[in-house]
């Protein structure tokens, strides 16, 4: 258990002098930062090294990564936090997807960054290397390829429960 979530590990230890974390085999941790707990993310890998210093997350040999209706899969992946929030993902071999209800995109590129805002919302993703975006949607299903793609997310507020949610919804696609 941590200040901004919690998880389990077999196998970890952590140096207060160098502030590292290292988590050796078998983590799934759920991560909720600084933003609202329906934010949270649940991160699984095998090999998991947080250098608190410098708000940086090492996740190896591979990482999946779940948020809400967004799951991203990619190969040593990098987290970067600023302030303890979500900053930017970056990760080899990416490949993800989102599931709403009226529509599933599918993305994938030989390297995937994620960016987020202040407050953990996703507003941009970008593909590097054999980029392609899929999206199917009553009626329509679209297939964008290219050497690098650029995703951007606009923030929608719905009512959830009851609730007012913000949300990141795809936006604008391009491809080079």
């Amino acid at each position: 258990v941590f200040t901004d979530g919690d998880g389990s590990a077999v196998g970890g230890d952590y140096d207060p002098n160098t502030k590292i974390l290292h988590l050796k085999s078998k983590v799934a941790l759920d991560w909720i930062g600084k933003g609202p707990t329906e934010r949270k993310m649940h991160v699984e890998t095998d090999d998991l090294i947080y250098k608190e210093a410098e708000g940086k997350v090492y996740l190896s040999p591979w990482s999946r990564m779940t948020r809400q209706s967004t799951k991203i899969e990619a190969r040593k992946t990098l987290v970067i936090l600023q302030d303890g929030r979500l900053h930017r993902i970056e990760g080899d071999h990416g490949v993800g997807t989102d599931e709403r209800e009226d529509r599933h995109t599918a993305y994938s590129a030989d390297k995937m960054t994620a960016l987020f805002d202040e407050d953990g919302n996703l507003v941009q993703m970008i593909g590097d290397g054999n980029a392609r975006v899929e999206t199917t949607r009553p009626g329509a299903h679209t297939v964008l390829t290219g050497a690098r793609a650029d995703l951007r997310f606009v923030l929608e507020t719905k009512q959830k429960n009851g609730e007012e949610a913000t949300d990141s919804e795809l936006h604008l696609a391009t491809a080079d």
